[in-house]
């Protein structure tokens, strides 16, 4: 066989919800003592390239007034039951390209990566998780510690427009 995988590599969950999404985001900000949740308006589109191979999710919010935008790149791989995003924002992660990985499921795409902190220090993880909960489409994303203690960070609740 010439390719490796000749069919569609997104999975049903992605194909489901391809479209136009807006909602109302929260940012946790742990260390802002007398406000710690920022909430605010969010929107996120969900595209397939022509082939179905891969789904583009692109997103915004807002931040003290200012707009924060942000693009996941999302495929699954059937044969090894995984899935695999790059994730780039204009807020949490806004110097480098995180990989996550996680296992391909039926009704969700959900991943694992880490991310830098600082030289000598150890790297923090972050997951992130899409999915449908009672006719909303959910963004999730937690902040993990080296020592594997995971926080919230953010969350975003969608509607189809």
């Amino acid at each position: 066989m010439d390719r490796y995988y000749l069919g569609m590599a997104t999975n049903d969950f992605l194909r489901d919800v391809v479209g136009n999404w807006k909602g109302e985001g929260k940012l946790h900000l742990p260390w802002v003592e007398d406000n710690p949740v920022q909430s605010g308006s969010t929107g996120l589109h969900v595209d397939l390239d022509d082939s179905k191979t891969f789904a583009t999710i692109t997103y915004w919010w807002t931040y003290e007034g200012k707009r924060q935008e942000a693009v996941i790149t999302v495929i699954c791989d059937e044969k090894r039951k995984k899935v695999f995003m790059g994730w780039v924002d204009a807020w949490h992660m806004n110097y480098d390209v995180m990989r996550l990985m996680g296992e391909l499921e039926k009704n969700r795409v959900s991943g694992f990566g880490n991310y830098f902190v600082g030289e000598g220090e150890k790297d923090w993880g972050w997951r992130m998780t899409l999915e449908m909960q009672e006719k909303k489409l959910m963004l999730k994303m937690d902040n993990v510690s080296p020592d594997g203690e995971s926080d919230w960070a953010w969350e975003g609740s969608y509607t189809k427009e």
